[in-house]
């Protein structure tokens, strides 16, 4: 934890002495002004330099626990495959990522992301669909009938369903009405550029590799980054991109799901956790947000040509991170953190003895 510093204390205790106690000569009061000007600009340099200097310590533990676990993996488990991590805590803001922005060039020319999403896929998509819902582009109230399996339902109660039970259809059903391209296109708009919307989920009813390539133009799996998940996960922890009542119907699906044997599992349920999984041929994904009292994190865990046993170094490193958010909750880490923030980025008085010159 950063360390009480007192000459920042000091500083501050003179530029509110310096800036009430006016001088009689009025001919000195633009220099004391001037004066405390500078030393509140001074305080906040120091505040910035101590919050960035607590970021980049929040970046080397979790690096460091994340790096202790994959050598345990790869050296003693004799673990092979790829994974994609991303951690964020969501009161400071301090982030980490391994493989987090992966890409890879796709047949088209383009850069995607590198791993496959399977059915983190619905996560994508109904994140889409609830933002084009906040703009009226489509109503989520509103019944829909899909031409292909003739399945009438309206749309609220679907994405609920295919976000708890993981519903392949359902996907499906919304990628038909939206389209490939506007679902990837809204997600792009939404700064998950590196993620995309290419093809149905099978298996399903109505799908298969020839309507996909018909449909679609394609038969490219969906992709996505740790990085753009954990941009989505930490913007419902915060609630500044989808409205109120969407960004509460989404929270309460991703948990109340049903398939919780990786992060959850790991926390032994200890806390709620908002979250999508999904598991294909060698591809074990858990994309979570921990509601941790006091301390919210993101959790992003994908993976790419594993065995089923990396889902042991998926838990071990949840479980490292959820320990260490829980301690800078308890020791006062985090407090100390948003005392700096406040300081370095919000400072009142910096904004008034400006106003005075």
């Amino acid at each position: 934890m950063p360390s009480f510093n007192w000459g920042l204390t000091f500083l501050l205790i003179l530029a509110f002495v310096s800036y009430y106690a006016t001088p009689l000569e009025p001919s000195l009061a633009c220099d004391n002004l001037h004066e405390v000007n500078r030393l509140l600009q001074l305080c906040q340099q120091q505040a910035t330099a101590q919050y960035q200097a607590a970021a980049a310590q929040y970046q080397t533990e979790v690096f460091t626990l994340i790096a202790n676990r994959l050598s345990e993996y790869r050296l003693h488990n004799a673990g092979y495959g790829e994974i994609g991590i991303y951690v964020e805590e969501i009161a400071s803001g301090f982030s980490y990522g391994y493989n987090a922005d992966r890409l890879e060039l796709r047949a088209n020319g383009k850069y995607f992301g590198y791993f496959h999403t399977a059915s983190v896929a619905k996560l994508l998509i109904a994140y889409a669909f609830y933002y084009l819902d906040d703009l009226g582009q489509v109503d989520i109230w509103e019944v829909h009938t899909d031409p292909v399996v003739g399945q009438r339902q309206q749309w609220q109660p679907l994405i609920h369903r295919m976000l708890t039970h993981s519903v392949n259809l359902h996907h499906n059903i919304m990628l038909r009405y939206l389209g490939s391209s506007l679902a990837t296109a809204t997600l792009q708009e939404l700064g998950l550029a590196n993620s995309t919307l290419s093809r149905e989920l099978a298996p399903a009813p109505g799908t298969s590799d020839a309507t996909c390539l018909e449909r679609y133009g394609t038969l490219d799996a969906p992709r996505t980054t740790p990085a753009d998940l954990g941009k989505l996960l930490a913007s419902l922890a915060r609630g500044n991109v989808l409205s109120p009542e969407n960004n509460a119907l989404f929270l309460d699906a991703l948990t109340h799901t049903i398939y919780n044997s990786r992060i959850p599992q790991a926390l032994n349920f200890t806390v709620p956790i908002a979250h999508k999984t999904g598991t294909k041929d060698y591809v074990y994904n858990d994309a979570a947000l921990v509601l941790l009292p006091g301390n919210e994190f993101v959790l992003v865990l994908l993976t790419r040509g594993a065995p089923s046993r990396i889902q042991t170094l998926m838990r071990s490193i949840a479980r490292d991170m959820y320990a260490l958010h829980c301690a800078r909750r308890d020791n006062g880490t985090l407090e100390e953190i948003q005392r700096l923030a406040d300081l370095a980025m919000k400072n009142p008085w910096l904004v008034m003895a400006g106003e005075q010159k």
